[in-house]
């Protein structure tokens, strides 16, 4: 028993140190069969020290052989990875030891696992219940147990040989993060260029000074590149011996040092003249040549910077010293090179750089008017994009953001379509040429087109290939043109050219076949394209009406009519049918734009109505639908073209004949007739009635002339306002009199005879005092007579609304409709009186011209909050004592409607129209006590609104029109809180469009946030009954909407508007103290941002406390930015120039502030913090490299690119082996000593 359990000790300390190995993960999956413990009958408490004792001293003696089991297991590792093909011959070693006696234990020198153990059919102990990696011990179901019974009757045993189990497949790949990848690989890459850079420069700066002679130069280069190879293979072995390491870090250096020499060599060309550009060139190409070699080592990414490095050895070489034939060569053979190892490796980024090589160098031969070398480099990088699908992914390639899987099924299109796109470019290039020839641009276009179809058709790309071939066609065509019509007219080769190339299209687009997904957008684009390059030619011809334009067009539909055939026959399907409808509306285009070049405009009437009949009778042949709706547009063109002047005013005017025109409309209705017969499929067909219609249209068009000889005109006369007033007055008091008492019986002529005079004259008041004769808005304006309150005004509107009203009160209980109108007119008129007595008030008898002033404004919008509060308190406190009163009912439902009226109109007037601020008012107008006073009635309007708000509170549920009130609170105190901080720094100027004074902007971008988190504070406090509650909440779902908006304009008027430094409207800091408080507020803002995050009830609340803390983060990098333009000018920090010290500054100030966030954010395992952090690496390193191109120079601009590379390199060194340690709260991994300790644990407390 101790024997064995001696050597199940032993094997099980060596698997569980070789755990990281998957084939002796594989091993301790084969052994742990053999591995069990008997179970000892006898006294179960003696068994458990025994067990207890012997793994005590297991624990000693393996703790003293710790050192040697590691190299043991170091080797047999190798062992196991060297013999990965004698599985078979082992697992027959296996199978015969198994079948001898265990051995004695093995010596010091010995491997532990070098011989099997026996099989053991005994029943296992606890100790030998496998565990998975991610299991917690306490987790794990306890089996039943089996100590304390008699072990049953063991089996017969029979020697059989143990089987060797497959070794397990690779883990699956975690789940891609962009940061991760960023942090540890993006930051290595550009820590490696700007190293490179770096180095770079400080050579070019040694080579200024006196003593770095050339040769000296060139031979620390040398150095300098091979101590970086050194350490690349340096961190190359360490990530081997202590993975994960950093390998992309080696491959960075490896690709830095050769850089180097790559540098080096153009130096002694370039600079010195030491080489000839002929043996530069060699050098360039041998560099890349062992950047290659490389990248057998080290991976794609010197794969990458080899093909960089090839593609720009004749760019540092003296372009101009190559031949043209040579460079055009070269650069084909280097992009065959990579895309040939690109292919040979499966390496998509190799792919790509090539691709953005080969375009590079057409941009430069574009550049240099060199057309063809353009056009054979872009076929050539189409042609190895298209070449990429003939190597197939390997099975096991796992997807990530540019694996060959990706490459080998997006390549091909993504080629084609951006080829296609920059050929646009060549088409604009060769407009200018003498002769204006565009055979070679058109011919490439093809050239893809054809590519794009028969990849395609071959299953090889995608149809958006195809479409984006057709496109840059269509494209270039445009760009040609109009580049074109500024040198002269287009070249000879056009007209023939681009209709070859539509019909090429149009051809391509039949052969290619796409999968029927794609059907419809590739014969839709195709179709489209097609006919628009038709267009275009017809468009060049100089005689519009000639037969070069219109034989085009008519050609050009009835090519695409054969291609409508051709996608007919693919089958019955809706797919076919819709491609189908493409080619046809295309024709039926063509067809309508050459009835329009080959007839005269008095004859397209016609012209028009037998398109429409030729187009009905193929449907009715054909049946594509898309002809029928053809007929239908046709007859509108005819329709239109009868009506146009060209028929209608040309016959009226007498240049045309009467019979003329008759006999045209005539043709026009019989075609259209017989359009409607053959498009009428079923009885009561909507199409044929439409075009029976637009025949019967045509011939009213001719009756119409036929009695448009004869025509008349008329006018109307004007009343005095006191004089309509009087009448109104007299009318509607007579039929207040007249009106039917209740109870009275009358006749149908004695009920109505008081409302019919109460309708006139409610009628001639809307007709004369209200529109016409109103002293306002008249035409003329009325005047105006009697001292104010008590005049003419009183007399036409508010008299008219008193006996309305009293008419209303009279007949609300037996004629309850007409009430409720009479109701309405008479609180109308009685607004208007009150509206109008305010202006006779401001401006006496200057009604009529005087523009409404900022006070005046202001007091409309509160008498139209102050109606409707009045309403809603009349309702409510009517309800209240008695509910069946006259017009409680209706106060109640009309209460709601008149709130929204009153919000918008007061919201119109207080915010746009009459705004204190940017309102339409005359500001020479204006002054201090006006601007004032205006400002206070914004804050007496979100006193009327929270009071209408409260008034229409009546019960726990939604009430849009409360919520509305609401807003308007909210809205009304924001506006008047940047109106306040406006008057109190401007006063009467404030309305003047001054410039913002002193930290003015900064109050306003704080104010909106800070009045949100006041806001929500005090509303959650606040308390009532059900029906306040529930106002509340209104109120606390507007501060939680508008917390959003207010946090963005805080960022916004911080960061752009309002900044001190580039600001549109920067803040003036001309004093220290001045300077500290807007420092203060940037901190103030940050913790607004990070206390906006406690306003109760935020909508995609996980989503804004990610905002928050971004924009806390990056309103302290403003302050610190500021702060640090401070310190170098002071007052003059907006207008003084930045130098080279203070750019360098301001980098090293965004890196560290960078690194930091982002280390904090690892700290606290805080994904917003960390991603801030790396976007502002990332934005600095963009900044730094943009510095180090334009503006830094001499020393400085390399200890720049130095510096960055090396906060770069170490945040990505962090982000590779940085592990936080467990939180509280947090899962913690199980060591399997710990587990092991678990198990005797349990062991001992079973029962």
């Amino acid at each position: 028993m101790a024997c064995a359990a001696f050597e199940h000790a032993r094997a099980r300390r060596a698997i569980l140190a070789c755990n990281a190995s998957p084939a002796l993960r594989h091993a301790r999956k084969g052994l742990r069969g053999a591995l069990a413990c008997r179970n000892v009958t006898g006294s179960r408490g003696r068994m458990e020290w025994l067990v207890i004792l012997v793994l005590g001293g297991v624990a000693v003696w393996q703790g003293a052989r710790l050192g040697a089991l590691n190299r043991r297991v170091a080797e047999l590792e190798r062992r196991l990875a060297a013999g990965a093909g004698a599985v078979a011959p082992a697992a027959s070693a296996v199978a015969a030891a198994a079948m001898q006696t265990a051995p004695e234990p093995a010596s010091s020198e010995e491997l532990l696992l070098d011989r099997p153990l026996p099989p053991d059919d005994r029943e296992p102990l606890l100790l030998d219940i496998a565990i998975s990696e991610d299991e917690l011990v306490l987790d794990t179901a306890l089996p039943e147990p089996s100590n304390d019974t008699a072990p049953p009757s063991a089996p017969p045993r029979t020697e059989t040989a143990p089987s060797v189990r497959a070794l397990r497949g690779p883990r699956p790949k975690a789940d891609f993060r962009f940061d991760q990848w960023l942090a540890e690989k993006g930051f290595a890459w550009l820590a490696g260029g700007a190293l490179a850079l770096g180095a770079i420069y400080l050579v070019s700066f040694a080579a200024q000074q006196v003593w770095f002679t050339p040769q000296l130069q060139l031979a620390l280069a040398l150095a300098l590149g091979g101590a970086l190879l050194g350490a690349s293979e340096w961190a190359r072995r360490f990530s081997r011996a202590r993975p994960p390491g950093h390998p992309l870090v080696a491959a960075l250096l490896a690709g830095v040092g050769v850089v180097t020499f790559y540098a080096a060599a153009w130096a002694a060309h370039g600079l010195y003249n030491f080489i000839g550009f002929p043996v530069a060139a060699a050098l360039l190409v041998l560099c890349a040549l062992v950047l290659i070699g490389l990248s057998f080592l080290h991976g794609p990414a010197l794969g990458v910077l080899a093909v960089a490095a090839a593609m720009l050895a004749p760019a540092l070489t003296h372009e101009p010293l190559w031949p043209s034939p040579a460079v055009t060569l070269y650069v084909a053979v280097v992009g065959a090179a990579g895309f040939a190892l690109a292919m040979l490796r499966r390496w998509g980024w190799v792919a790509m750089a090539t691709l953005l090589g080969l375009y590079f160098w057409f941009y430069s031969a574009l550049a240099a008017d060199e057309m063809r070398r353009a056009l054979m480099l872009l076929s050539f990088a189409s042609f190895g994009c298209f070449s990429l699908a003939f190597r197939s992914p390997l099975p096991e390639t796992p997807e990530h953001a540019l694996g060959w899987r990706r490459v080998h099924g997006l390549g091909p299109a993504v080629g084609i379509a951006v080829s296609s796109v920059l050929l646009i470019f060549v088409w604009a290039a060769a407009a200018p040429s003498m002769s204006g020839r565009v055979a070679g641009p058109a011919l490439i276009s093809v050239f893809h087109i054809a590519l794009a179809a028969y990849a395609v058709r071959g299953r090889l790309a995608q149809p958006s290939a195809l479409i984006a071939a057709v496109l840059g066609l269509v494209g270039g065509c445009v760009a040609y043109l109009q580049v074109r019509y500024r040198f002269g007219p287009v070249g000879a080769d056009f007209y023939p050219v681009i209709l070859t190339a539509a019909l090429a299209t149009a051809v391509c687009a039949i052969a290619a076949r796409p999968h029927r997904r794609w059907r419809i957008g590739a014969a839709g684009t195709s179709a489209i394209g097609a006919a628009a390059l038709i267009v275009l030619a017809s468009f060049t011809r100089e005689n519009w009406h000639g037969p070069a334009a219109w034989t085009a067009l008519f050609g050009g539909a009835f090519a695409l009519l054969i291609a409508a055939w051709h996608a007919a026959r693919e089958g019955p399907g809706p797919t076919s049918q819709r491609a189908v409808d493409f080619w046809v509306g295309a024709t039926v285009a063509l067809v309508l734009l050459g009835v329009e070049s080959a007839f005269p405009p008095n004859a397209r009437t016609a012209a028009h109505a037998g398109a429409a009949l030729m187009f009905a009778s193929g449907f009715a042949w054909r049946r594509w639908r898309v002809l029928r709706y053809g007929a239908l547009f046709a007859a509108a063109v005819a329709l239109a073209h009868a009506l146009s002047p060209n028929l209608v005013g040309a016959t009226l005017s007498g240049e045309i004949p009467l019979w003329g025109a008759l006999v045209e409309l005539g043709a026009a209705a019989a075609l259209l007739f017989g359009a409607a017969y053959f498009a009428t499929e079923a009885p009561r067909s909507p199409y044929g009635e439409a075009l029976s219609a637009a025949g019967a249209i045509a011939v009213l068009i001719a009756v119409f002339l036929a009695l448009r000889w004869f025509a008349v005109g008329a006018g109307a006369p004007l009343d005095a306002l006191s004089e309509s007033a009087l009448r109104v007055v007299a009318l509607m008091a007579a039929g207040h009199i007249m009106m039917a008492r209740p109870g009275q019986e009358l006749g149908r002529i004695g009920r109505w005879r008081g409302h019919v005079l109460l309708g006139i004259g409610l009628l001639y008041t809307l007709l004369s005092p209200t529109l016409s004769n109103n002293p306002w808005w008249g035409d003329p304006p009325a005047r105006v007579s009697g001292p104010p309150i008590l005049d003419s005004l009183l007399l036409a509107f508010a008299a008219p609304a008193a006996i309305a009203l009293a008419a209303a009160r009279r007949l609300y209980e037996h004629q309850r409709a007409l009430a409720r109108l009479y109701a309405i007119a008479g609180a109308a008129l009685a607004f208007l009186w009150a509206i109008l007595s305010v202006r006779r008030l401001v401006h006496a008898g200057d009604m009529a011209t005087a523009p409404v002033g900022l006070l005046e404004g202001g007091v409309y919008a509160v008498l139209l909050l102050a109606a409707a509060f009045g309403v809603s308190a009349f309702a409510r406190l009517r309800a209240a004592a008695h509910a069946e009163a006259p017009f409680t009912h209706d106060a109640l439902r009309a209460m709601r409607l008149l709130a929204w009226a009153a919000l918008i109109g007061a919201g119109l007037i207080l915010l746009i129209v009459r705004h204190p601020w940017w309102g339409a008012q005359a500001a020479s107008a204006t002054d201090a006590a006006e601007t004032g006073l205006a400002v206070l009635v914004q804050a007496v309007a979100v006193g009327l609104s929270l009071a209408l708000g409260r008034a229409l509170s009546r019960s726990r549920e939604f009430d849009p029109a409360r919520f509305a009130a609401a807003s308007a609170a909210l809205v009304f105190a924001w506006s008047f809180g940047h109106s306040a901080i406006r008057w109190s720094t401007h006063f009467g100027a404030m309305d003047d469009g001054a410039p913002y004074l002193g930290l003015e902007g900064f109050a306003h971008a704080l104010w909106p946030l800070a009045f949100v988190i006041a806001g929500s504070a005090l509303t959650a406090r606040a308390l009532g009954r059900d029906t306040v509650r529930a106002y509340v909440h209104d109120l606390e779902a507007l501060w939680s909407a508008a917390v959003w908006p207010t946090l963005g304009f805080a960022a916004l008027g911080l960061w752009l508007v309002w900044t001190p430094w580039w600001g549109m409207h920067p803040a003036s800091l001309v004093t220290p103290a001045a300077a500290a408080a807007a420092f203060t507020a940037l901190l103030v803002a940050g913790w607004l941002s990070v206390a906006a995050a406690r306003v109760p009830h935020i909508r995609w609340r996980m989503p804004f406390e990610r905002m928050a803390a971004i924009a806390c983060l990056v309103h302290l990098a403003v302050a610190s930015t500021l702060a640090v333009r401070w310190l170098y000018h002071g007052e003059a920090m907006n207008s003084a120039p930045v130098r080279e010290v203070e750019l360098w500054s301001y980098s090293a100030t965004w890196a560290l502030f960078g690194a930091a966030a982002f280390w904090l954010g690892l700290q606290r395992n805080d994904e917003t913090v960390r991603w801030t952090g790396l976007a502002m690496l990332s934005l600095t390193t963009l900044y730094v490299y943009v510095l180090i191109f334009t503006q830094l120079t001499g020393f400085i601009r390399a200890a720049t690119a130095i510096g960055l590379a090396v906060v770069l390199f170490a945040v990505a060194w962090i982000a590779r082996t940085y592990r936080p340690g467990p939180r509280p709260g947090d899962l913690v991994n199980v060591t399997p000593g710990a587990r092991r300790e678990k198990r005797y644990g349990r062991r001992q407390r079973s029962p």
